[in-house]
């Protein structure tokens, strides 16, 4: 597997607790990033082990293609393929006996840019040298031993961005702001296409809509980005017969077998009811 890691003291999660807290005191949060920080974040995990370490890893995602012909169109959307929790946990345990704690809600970005592995961009993405932001982040708190000399830094954002504005000139709804490294997710593409089937708010625009599901567009134009895109593992291919069923609304369960199991390789089937809906804005919009 191609993963890198960072590994550090357990103890230096105490400083993460205090990072959460001075940050809720933010006064420029939203109401979804103060509910992020000050419920959803995991600052006191179950453990039934005694913890030694914390674990980052960084894995880059398989770059594939869905490819669906429309109208006598043929639309391209990246799919970012992650790594599993249970692949990478293999990877950290093999040859040893420790245990491991994973939650999805643990701090995870604030963790792997202090320790090293990883820096903030300007859209608020973490990049790991070599993998760009084309990543998955996997947290792991263990008893495994930490390492006697470690990287434990504050927060740093990637010098390059500092005078850089591509990513916010890209982004189709103002999510990503000039005076600060923190974004509106309230108005992100990426929040607002990940699920339901709810009618796009109007301040997203007709031409905003490009892929099956999230955002791209700070990504592919970054310069930390450069070629990743095209490493294109694999294409899968969606006949007009398919998407016009997917697109009729047909759940997944009556769907023929074969385009059940294409959506499944394409990692599409659990935000599947949110499928037609973003397909049918993508088609429509008038610069696709």
């Amino acid at each position: 597997m191609n993963i890198k890691t960072a590994v550090v003291p357990y103890s230096c999660f105490d400083d993460i607790k205090k990072d959460i807290a001075s940050f809720s005191r933010r006064d420029d949060l939203n109401n979804y990033q103060k509910l992020i920080v000050s419920e959803w974040y995991v600052l006191q995990p179950k453990l039934d082990f005694e913890p030694k370490s914390v674990i980052s890893a960084a894995v880059p995602f398989d770059i594939w293609n869905a490819a669906f012909t429309w109208k006598g169109t043929r639309y391209v959307s990246v799919i970012d393929k992650a790594a599993t929790v249970e692949s990478v946990l293999s990877n950290l345990s093999a040859g040893n006996t420790c245990h491991f704690f994973y939650d999805y809600l643990l701090p995870q970005k604030r963790i792997a840019v202090r320790n090293g592995l990883a820096e903030y961009g300007r859209n608020n993405l973490c990049y790991v040298d070599g993998f760009g932001s084309l990543i998955t982040l996997f947290t792991f708190i263990a008893d495994m031993p930490a390492p006697e000399h470690f990287t434990w830094r504050e927060v740093t954002s990637m010098p390059e961005c500092q005078n850089c504005t591509l990513c916010r000139n890209n982004c189709p709804t103002g999510a990503i702001l000039p005076d600060r490294f923190l974004l509106n997710n309230q108005v992100c593409l990426a929040a607002a296409n990940e699920w339901g089937t709810e009618p796009f708010p109007e301040f997203i625009p007709k031409t905003a809509h490009h892929r099956t599901q999230n955002c791209s567009r700070c990504q592919d134009i970054c310069p930390k980005n450069a070629g990743l895109y095209k490493n294109v593992r694999n294409t899968v291919e969606f006949s007009k017969e398919d998407t016009e069923l997917i697109l009729s609304g047909t759940s997944f369960g009556n769907l023929p077998s074969g385009l059940a199991a294409k959506i499944e390789l394409c990692d599409m089937k659990s935000y599947y009811p949110s499928l037609p809906r973003n397909l049918k804005a993508w088609f429509e919009n008038p610069e696709s």
